[in-house]
């Protein structure tokens, strides 16, 4: 009996308690957290099995305060609904609920049980204590167990560690050394310069050797202030005393002249300039560019001496002239002609000789290609022999080198021309019946011009 005098005993106890819980009125959020955190103090699911609670529930009118011990977590869910429901408006007469802040819910999430599950956790507890360790290590061996790596002071930054930068002593500043006649002031321990090189103070110059007409002296001088040496040449004067001189190069109109003397202070051969000769003036104009149809020319006088043109001017074609060009610009686009071929026809023609030859060589045409289109034409008409087209050309008024520079760049094979050249002879000869084979050998060399090879390669060709 006395046992369950005990157990009635507490468990009135703790029916007391829970109707106190009931009793407390909701005002906010923290007072609900407050008393949830009370409940689960007291109400521990790992200590609730062989304690006193539990035997108390065996006890008629106690179901309630047994299922808090052994069911905690629907007691938190219970806690969390209350919390979320709004409150009551209040009675008549009563004050108003104060309204839920942003701080309210911050403490509400604080005091959750997952918070509290992770805050209380042993793994958190030691991280959170290895990492306060290792920040209380770093600060103490920055601050006091570190060791210096210092960097020498510099003439403007006292002695510093490279690693906190803790500075020790001051700088010292430059130390200068006095310029000099070549550097100015220039710090010895860093390099710095300040000013400029003094330079050198030579003073008075001194002769050492005194120059002459043909070689040149020599002065010398030393610096106040280094005792540097400095030499300078003094150059020949040039005055030579020549007695006698002798003509090298006669002066003429076109150069000058050049005579020659020994000098009698020095001993040096010297020469001097004779000035150049006046120029005879022939006081007639020639050509000098011939004009053309479309540009002036130019006319000049001439030295009688020398030749050079002394006096020039410009001159245009009379209509006479340009009358002149245009028969000869027409006769020249039909055919090649040489100049003295040219000529000829224009005097045939009725026009003035000296007018003819002043246009002819106002034009400035191309003799050698004249003479190599007409060395082409007459290729076409009959195989000549590289002499016997030479000897046209030259017919024709070519010049010895125009006549040469037709024959050789006509591009013509002489040896197949030697063939077209014997098989003219052979026709003619099947109606006259004069040829035999020594007698075409001397139609193509002798009267022909083709050479004994070409004449061979020829009859061989033709098995004549």
């Amino acid at each position: 009996m006395d046992g369950e005098d005990i157990d009635a005993a507490e468990m009135a106890e703790v029916a007391g308690d829970a109707e106190a819980v009931e009793d407390v009125e909701v005002v906010d959020g923290s007072e609900v957290a407050e008393v949830a955190e009370e409940s689960e103090m007291v109400d521990t699911p790992e200590t609730g099995e062989g304690s006193d609670a539990a035997e108390a529930s065996d006890a008629p009118g106690t179901v309630e305060v047994a299922e808090t011990a052994e069911a905690p977590e629907a007691a938190e869910a219970a806690d969390d609904s209350e919390t979320a429901e709004a409150p009551e408006a209040p009675e008549a007469g009563e004050p108003p609920a104060p309204r839920e802040t942003p701080f309210a819910r911050i403490r509400e999430f604080l005091a959750s049980s997952r918070v509290r599950e992770v805050l209380t956790s042993p793994r958190f507890r030691i991280g959170a204590i290895v990492a306060i360790i290792l920040v209380l290590i770093g600060v103490f061996l920055l601050t006091t167990c570190h060791r210096h790596t210092w960097v020498e002071a510099t003439c403007t930054t006292p002695k510093t560690c490279l690693i906190c930068g803790e500075t020790r002593g001051k700088a010292p500043g430059h130390d200068w050394a006095a310029a000099t006649c070549t550097a100015p002031e220039t710090c010895t321990r860093c390099g710095e310069v300040r000013g400029e090189a003094l330079g050198h103070d030579i003073g008075q110059m001194t002769v050492v050797t005194a120059a002459t007409c043909g070689d040149d002296g020599l002065s010398q001088g030393t610096c106040a202030r280094c005792g540097e040496v400095f030499t300078e040449v003094i150059p020949a004067t040039g005055d030579h005393q020549v007695a006698e001189r002798r003509v090298v190069r006669e002066a003429t109109c076109a150069a000058p002249g050049e005579e020659e003397g020994l000098c009698s202070v020095c001993g040096h051969t010297v020469s001097f300039e004779i000035p150049a000769l006046p120029h005879t003036d022939d006081n007639t104009f020639t050509i000098e560019v011939p004009a053309t149809d479309k540009d002036p020319g130019t006319r000049a006088t001439h030295c009688t001496v020398c030749g050079a043109a002394l006096r020039t001017d410009s001159y245009e074609w009379s209509a006479a002239e340009k009358r002149v060009y245009a028969f000869f610009a027409g006769q020249l686009e039909s055919m090649p002609y040489s100049r003295s071929a040219l000529l000829q026809l224009a005097r045939e023609e009725g026009h003035a000789w000296g007018t003819a030859v002043t246009v002819v060589d106002g034009m400035r045409i191309d003799w050698k290609e004249q003479a190599l289109r007409a060395a082409q034409l007459y290729l076409v008409s009959f195989p000549y022999s590289y002499k016997g087209l030479y000897e046209v050309l030259k017919t024709d008024g070519y010049t010895n080198a125009e006549a040469a520079y037709g024959a050789d760049n006509c591009g013509a094979d002489w040896n197949e021309q030697a063939v077209r050249c014997a098989e003219q002879f052979i026709e003619t000869g099947k109606v006259t019946g004069a040829y035999n084979r020594r007698g075409l050998y001397r139609a193509l060399v002798i009267l022909q011009g083709f050479t004994d090879a070409q004449a061979n390669y020829a009859l061989d060709t033709l098995n004549y």
